[in-house]
């Protein structure tokens, strides 16, 4: 998509990808709970997601066909804009299906700098405004998650085992040091709640739903919401089998309830 020039060879690639997604989520529902790869298992909430993912694309590629034909006459500017939402449908898939937590991180930063790319596609100044400040506070918010999984994984070291997958970690969490856990949930909720437009990082969505073109902003309004969520409820699920899980309950409610009031004023 992203070296051709010919528009009619970016539907077509447009339409092989949308059918390879489809393909991916049928046959991750035909491997239910089988672990692929040894980073990726779909479970119950990650072939919801992939579902979900898989019905948005699809129709956020048809009216992206009809935006750019009457906005972005460039060749160019469509492959660009083609290649960035392809690779950010393969990151949201990713994270989904991710049993790691290092995957899931590395799959969300990956999802930032696909959506920056289509958050500036107008190329006005507005867009390359909101697309820094997208990458910004993002890059910021990934950087505080990555620092909330070198807590997770001096806990894991003090429990005996180096193992971050998400059962490994439900299966050993309770062991962990309650101090390195409550860190560590604390960098983690902050980290990807810009994803899922939460208190504190919740400004970077404000911006880029209101530049990116409309088939992306509906497109990151929910499926990237979506993400920010499933990696939050990963980390949450290890959390829920340790002796903390009520003073992680209070710090969520609190960030739900300050989310809400903002947006409420």
């Amino acid at each position: 998509m992203f070296f051709s020039r010919t528009k009619q060879m970016h539907l077509v690639l447009l339409g092989l990808f949308n059918i390879l997604q489809w393909g991916i989520t049928i046959y991750e529902c035909y491997h239910f709970r089988i672990n692929e790869l040894g980073f990726f298992t779909p479970d119950a909430a990650a072939l919801l997601m992939l579902i979900i993912l898989s019905v948005l694309s699809t129709t956020s590629s048809y009216h992206s066909i009809g935006y750019l034909k009457h906005h972005t006459p460039k060749s160019r500017s469509q492959a660009i804009y083609y290649s960035a939402f392809s690779v950010l449908v393969m990151a949201q898939t990713g994270v989904f299906l991710s049993s790691h937590i290092a995957i899931t991180w590395a799959f969300v930063e990956l999802t930032t700098f696909a959506a920056t790319v289509l958050i500036y596609h107008e190329r006005t100044q507005y867009a390359i405004e909101a697309a820094w400040k997208y990458l910004f506070v993002c890059s910021i918010a990934i950087t505080l998650a990555f620092i909330g999984i070198l807590f997770l994984s001096i806990s894991a070291q003090e429990a005996g085992f180096t193992n971050l997958s998400y059962d490994s970690l439900i299966e050993h969490a309770k062991t962990f040091n309650p101090f390195w856990l409550k860190l560590a949930f604390v960098f983690l909720l902050v980290g990807f709640s810009a994803k899922m437009g939460l208190f504190p990082l919740h400004t970077v969505c404000i911006d880029a739903h209101t530049v990116a073109p409309p088939p992306i902003s509906a497109f990151i309004s929910t499926t990237l919401m979506n993400v920010g969520f499933m990696a939050i409820f990963r980390v949450y699920s290890m959390i829920a089998t340790t002796p903390i899980v009520s003073w992680a309950n209070n710090i969520l409610l609190i960030s739900g309830t300050i989310s809400v009031f903002i947006a409420t004023v």
